[in-house]
């Protein structure tokens, strides 16, 4: 079970009883049908709109949710983000195909992200398997292993440009 505090604000003088019943009026119908509670602001917009007035007094309810009505309440209400993901430029993404090719062959992977049989299987550092596309996405985002947690280090596979050294006759003496 978890938790959910929602805080609406209400006319002034408003009874705190009449302004909970209320607002179990306009939650349980939305939690019965669609397994979330509705966004604060949508709620208090909805308060407004029946009112037309300013409201200032502030009344809270605390409701008990299920699992699945928790995560959906959070994703309604925008408080999990998923993280932003950063593009790997050009030499990341050699070097973690790079990676991939030290897998032994053969081998078939459940691929830990995306939980399906890999496709184009990339091992990384810490022995791990997972799809290419899933693990070019997931560095994008973290650069430590979705299983273990330990650090994945591109850059280490990252080739150097060769400098070419002048040739000795063309040195002036």
């Amino acid at each position: 079970m978890h938790c959910c505090m929602v805080n609406c604000n209400f006319p002034p003088g408003f009874p705190k009883w009449r302004g909970k019943d209320m607002l179990r009026g306009l939650i349980y119908p939305t939690l019965e049908e669609f397994g979330y509670v509705l966004p604060e602001s949508d709620l208090q917009t909805k308060i407004n709109n029946r009112f037309g007035l300013s409201c200032i007094t502030s009344i809270s309810i605390c409701l008990y949710l299920t699992d699945d009505e928790a995560i959906k309440t959070a994703s309604a209400r925008a408080e999990w983000k998923p993280f932003e993901e950063t593009r790997l430029d050009s030499t990341e993404r050699k070097a973690l195909r790079r990676m991939s090719r030290k897998r032994p062959r053969g081998e078939i992977h459940d691929c830990h992200i995306c939980l399906s049989p890999c496709e184009k299987p990339t091992t990384i550092e810490c022995d791990h398997t997972f799809c290419y596309a899933c693990i070019q996405k997931w560095i994008g985002i973290k650069q430590i292993c979705p299983v273990c947690d330990s650090e994945i280090n591109v850059q280490k596979y990252v080739r150097k440009k060769r400098v070419k050294l002048r040739d000795k006759k063309t040195f002036p003496i």
